[in-house]
């Protein structure tokens, strides 16, 4: 049996209230783990689009015939 470091049965009679305190470390948790997934998500976003603006910079001084931009629109991945 692996002996732990802590005496899980004191630790419990110290903590009377430990449903509330448990309830309030879970919703701190919760709560950090979405605002960090939501600062994730917008930085992606920003990210994405910078890239499509770059994409749309270059395509708008593009000034050579016909046939260059439908190429260059292919690379891009634009089909039009």
């Amino acid at each position: 049996m692996v002996k732990l470091p802590i005496n899980i049965e004191k630790w419990m009679k110290m903590k009377k209230s430990t449903g509330r305190s448990s309830f309030i470390y879970l919703a701190l948790g919760v709560g950090f783990v979405v605002a960090t997934g939501m600062h994730s998500i917008n930085y992606i976003d920003e990210i994405q689009s910078e890239k499509e603006r770059q994409i749309n910079m270059e395509i708008a001084s593009f000034t050579a015939n016909e046939k260059d931009r439908s190429e260059m629109l292919k690379v891009f991945g634009i089909n039009k």
